[in-house]
């Protein structure tokens, strides 16, 4: 046992117990949770970021096409306060870097941003009237109670091998999977060994559904005006960006590419200053980011481009109509 976890070790014991107890309150009725008549799906986790929550949101939106949705969130990193009705002249700054990604994806949707996840859901029930409402990391904010909630979890580091913060990233108790209808683990090898689903079926539930999803990348980079495939990386001296939880995947997949760049790492939700501007546009001849962190950087770096990801569920359909059966019981 090395010294640090010798000195996190007490605090992490002691952020359990709170969060433990928490959890308790709302069961016991001591805190109350607020049910709405709209559906609403919400898509969370119980670790810090870099689950894949922004990804899944976006397959949810992709799936539920023919209905009117509204995607609630809190707009974590934005410098703005109180409950916004974003629109297409909202910036990263007023409501936040994921849902200004989410918005500039899918025009279509309904996106409002607020702290009270409980005011959201009054606000968008009595002003915007949806099919269905999605709720971006809210699996943890127990004063709302969703009708469908989906729990990710990531395969190199899921929640039961994890340690409460600040030793670890678990920001809620394992208990609270319980609350979870199906588990996601994202960030999964393409082909999972049956002992390793058996484990996690295990550990999550006996009767509850778990699914997998690997990270497919988009074979082109697009900038404002143009695109670039990714053999044409290989070429160029490409400076990569990146202000997100965990970087990593995305490194070995441009490695694996055979594409070398010089990686500029950012806390995630990264506010860049003109100074960080300056640094990662100096002697490149390509900016490769993420779409998260594109909305930050545009108009700020010239040959800017991301390149875009999803998930690729295994059982795809079975996914989907567990989902559906879930949100119509």
């Amino acid at each position: 046992m090395n010294l640090r976890t010798v000195l996190l070790f007490p605090l992490s014991l002691k952020y359990a117990f709170v969060v433990f107890f928490r959890n308790k309150f709302y069961d016991w009725g001591l805190y109350k949770s607020h049910s709405f008549i709209i559906p609403t799906i919400c898509v969370g986790n119980i670790s810090l970021g870099g689950t894949g929550k922004t990804p899944m949101i976006d397959l949810l939106i992709n799936h539920f096409q023919n209905k009117k949705v509204v995607v609630l969130s809190r707009g974590y990193g934005r410098k703005s306060k109180g409950l916004i009705h974003a629109n297409s002249n909202s910036t990263a700054l007023q409501i936040g870097d994921e849902p200004k990604q989410l918005l500039d994806m899918h025009p279509e949707i309904e996106l409002v941003v607020s702290e009270s996840r409980v005011k959201g859901m009054r606000y968008i029930e009595s002003q915007i009237k949806p099919d269905l409402v999605l709720l971006d990391d809210a699996f943890q904010h127990r004063s709302l109670k969703a009708k469908v909630n989906i729990l990710l979890t990531t395969y190199s580091k899921p929640y039961f091998k994890d340690y409460y913060l600040p030793l670890g990233t678990l920001r809620d108790h394992r208990i609270s999977v319980k609350r979870a209808d199906m588990l996601v683990v994202t960030k999964a090898p393409k082909q999972v060994c049956l002992t390793d689903k058996s484990e996690f079926k295990s550990r999550f539930s006996a009767v509850k559904p778990v699914y997998f999803a690997h990270i497919e990348y988009a074979d082109h980079c697009i900038g404002e005006a143009s695109t670039l495939s990714i053999e044409e990386l290989k070429d160029l001296k490409v400076n990569l960006v990146t202000g997100i939880a965990n970087p990593r995947p995305l490194l070995d997949y441009l490695v694996q590419k055979g594409i070398e760049v010089t990686h500029f790492d950012f806390k995630d939700h990264h506010q860049y200053t003109e100074n960080d501007v300056e640094q990662i546009c100096h002697n490149a001849d390509v900016i490769l980011t993420t779409q998260k962190d594109f909305v930050k950087l545009k108009g700020r770096c010239d040959y800017l481009y991301y390149l875009g990801i999803q998930h690729q569920i295994e059982q795809e359909d079975s996914f989907f109509n567990s989902l559906d059966q879930l949100l119509n019981s």
